[in-house]
């Protein structure tokens, strides 16, 4: 099994490790500007400059000035060595380098989290390897009859899913409990690269995803296990988790190549369940008389007994 730079998986190392190296990836990846202006791909307003970069992305220096602290504090940030972080420096430090909403929660989940319980060690929380839906949350998953519509839980498993939504990604139920799990399909099911016509974007969000979870519910065992599992199996987890990536979906437009129908898209709806803290209820649809919503006719026309 693959054990480098494995604290986010296991909780073992210090927080602050995975802090300085998603800056130090967060760094690399965040272009000069060739002008002014903030945001990803337009450049952090630090001119480039006459002579040729030698480091991709920002270097330290571009980064402390553009945070308004010293080389020193920054470099230190970045090795892990500081404690707490002020508010006001985080937010330097992400406007420095352009992060998104998703990425400056990750890094504020590094900083607080493990002095915050997690969902999994809360007093009256079952452990999330036995976690549930709710019978009246089933029976509203079920309840849509016309669009796919999934549960997920600790990790991405996955909790329930009506007969379209089994159909177009996969069904719980044909599965080992312990595989019941999105991001263990996506990485590990040969079905789920033909599936997903854009499979190296889901896969990099799946990988991102569960980084995100990591870090907000710090001592989630289940969180932990799928990470483990998908590193130790999967070549593909552990290029795009060496990544550092960030990202919590709530929304998504997704492609789908399905061998009964074939291609038509997806746009999707993740719902937080009410009363519970990591529950997300997936609503898939397409527009009404696109020829998406034809092909999401005719997949349940197949599943409909005659």
């Amino acid at each position: 099994m693959d054990t480098r730079n494995s604290s986010a998986t296991t909780g073992t190392t210090d927080a602050r490790e995975d802090f300085g190296r998603f800056l130090r990836a967060a760094r690399a990846r965040t272009a000069p500007a060739t002008g002014t202006g903030t945001g990803r791909g337009t450049g952090t307003g630090t001119p480039t400059g006459p002579r040729q970069r030698r480091v991709k992305g920002l270097r330290r220096e571009e980064v402390a000035q553009l945070a308004g602290v010293s080389f020193d504090y920054y470099a230190r940030l970045e090795q892990g060595r500081i404690g707490q972080v002020s508010d006001a420096v985080l937010t330097g430090v992400a406007n420095a380098l352009a992060l998104d909403e998703a990425e400056r929660r990750y890094l504020r989940d590094l900083m607080e989290g493990p002095r915050r319980p997690s969902p999994a060690s809360r007093p009256g929380t079952p452990p999330s390897r036995g976690e549930r839906v709710r019978p009246t949350v089933r029976r509203l998953v079920d309840s849509f009859a016309d669009v796919p519509v999934m549960v997920t839980g600790s990790g991405m498993d996955v909790l329930a899913a009506n007969a379209l939504a089994a159909a177009i990604f996969f069904d719980p139920a044909s599965v080992p409990a312990a595989e019941r799990n999105l991001a263990v399909w996506v990485f590990l099911a040969p079905e789920a690269r033909e599936r997903y016509v854009e499979w190296e974007r889901i896969a990099q969000g799946m990988a991102n995803g569960l980084r995100m979870q990591a870090a907000g519910r710090p001592g989630d065992a289940r969180v932990a296990e799928v990470i483990a599992t998908l590193r130790e199996r999967s070549a593909d987890f552990r290029r795009m988790w060496a990544k550092q990536g960030a990202f919590e979906c709530t929304f998504a437009s997704t492609p789908i190549r399905h061998p009964a129908v074939g291609e038509f898209r997806l746009d999707c709806e993740a719902f937080p369940v009410p009363g519970d803290p990591v529950q997300r209820m997936n609503v898939h649809s397409t527009p009404a008389g696109s020829p998406a919503a034809a092909k999401l006719a005719e997949l349940k026309g197949l599943l409909t007994p005659a």
